[in-house]
């Protein structure tokens, strides 16, 4: 089809009008897919050449465009037959079971798939259970259980701290799962809720509900590289990343640093409210390399589905004892709570971003 000279493409008209339309659409189709035009021009060829589509709207529906919604990234046009782009819940073999991890408050503590945990260990009142010590009765305590969400009757994971509680590294009611793999793009989901009564006032009532943890060498600072906390009435997200490793002029190179040692980064905070549930998705790429070393970490997060923060760098630390997990409850890093300190978890889930074929 010629154009005209303003270089637009006339009306479809006649009686191959309805052809002309698909033809224009899958072309349309094409021009949106960012950067990989090229890549399904040559599909629409292909399927022209073998003759396989017997219409022009057999072949557009054997392309799909996957768009940049909120938590995610913009794929191209690919083959619905074929490997589409897709989020899956992130498995991997741990102590001879494979460990789904999918933390939702609907997912009883042991996986009935395998008779084991899934999480790998119950962090409460300055002791812990593991493995095979860990039952449907989550802590057999008050600090971390499956109970029905008092107003709206939904099963959740409930995790709560008491002023009464031993510490460890601080008060804390945590789930720890098994580490996870660098170097793959990977999404958590987190739905939680603070408990109505919750003291935005409480002095030193500031924690974390959501980190990225690594083991450390006697010569580190054990802080999470990445963490989601509440510090009065808001919502933050950090990432902690030792500045000794940004200077460093070799990689991998040993890295050691204090408890203040961080090229820190400033990130926009939210308000947050008790008594309603926040949806927090993070889309993250897990690599502990500078990005002059070839790092290609990132995180991208979203807040009751609105952009909330885009960030390029490392998101793990370097030069660790052993690999990196992601942990989720309550740790109150700031002190003693005055009062209980409850959380409601609907939603805790990791997925693994599989590749576009």
């Amino acid at each position: 089809m010629d154009q005209d000279v303003l270089g637009r493409r006339p009306a479809c008209t006649g009686k191959r009008g309805g052809v002309c339309r698909l033809r224009q659409a899958a072309r349309s189709a094409c021009r949106m897919t960012r950067g990989r035009a090229a890549m399904c021009r040559a599909h629409l060829a292909q399927g022209l050449r073998s003759g396989a589509p017997r219409s022009w709207m057999a072949l557009l529906a054997k392309i799909v465009i996957v768009a940049a919604g909120p938590g995610q990234l913009a794929h191209a046009a690919v083959p619905v037959p074929d490997r589409p782009c897709e989020l899956v819940t992130y498995q991997r073999q741990m102590q001879g079971e494979v460990r789904t991890y999918a933390f939702d408050g609907s997912r009883p503590f042991i996986n009935p798939g395998t008779g084991k945990p899934d999480v790998a260990y119950l962090d409460f009142d300055g002791r812990g259970l593991s493995d095979d010590q860990i039952t449907n009765g989550g802590s057999n305590t008050a600090h971390i259980s499956k109970v029905f969400d008092p107003v709206g009757g939904q099963p959740v994971t409930r995790v709560q701290v008491f002023p009464e509680d031993r510490q460890r590294f601080g008060y804390r009611t945590q789930l720890n799962a098994y580490a996870i793999e660098p170097y793959r793009h990977y999404v958590y989901e987190l739905e939680f809720k603070l408990d109505p009564q919750w003291n935005f006032e409480m002095p030193e009532g500031a924690g974390v509900l959501w980190q990225v943890k690594g083991h450390a060498k006697p010569y580190q600072t054990g802080h999470a590289v990445m963490s989601l906390g509440v510090v009065g009435h808001e919502l933050r997200f950090t990432v902690l990343y030792p500045a000794a490793a940004r200077r460093a002029r070799q990689w991998p190179s040993p890295v050691a640093w204090g408890r203040d040692d961080y090229a820190r980064v400033a990130f926009p905070v939210r308000p947050i409210d008790a008594g309603r549930y926040h949806r927090v998705r993070i889309a993250f790429y897990p690599d502990d390399r500078p990005r002059r070393f070839g790092g290609k970490g990132y995180a991208r997060l979203w807040l009751d589905g609105r952009p909330w923060i885009r960030y390029a760098g490392p998101t793990l630390h370097p030069d660790q004892l052993g690999p990196h997990r992601v942990d989720f409850g309550w740790y109150q890093w700031a002190g003693r709570p005055q009062s209980v300190r409850t959380v409601y978890f609907r939603t805790a889930h990791l997925y693994e971003r599989r590749r576009c074929m």
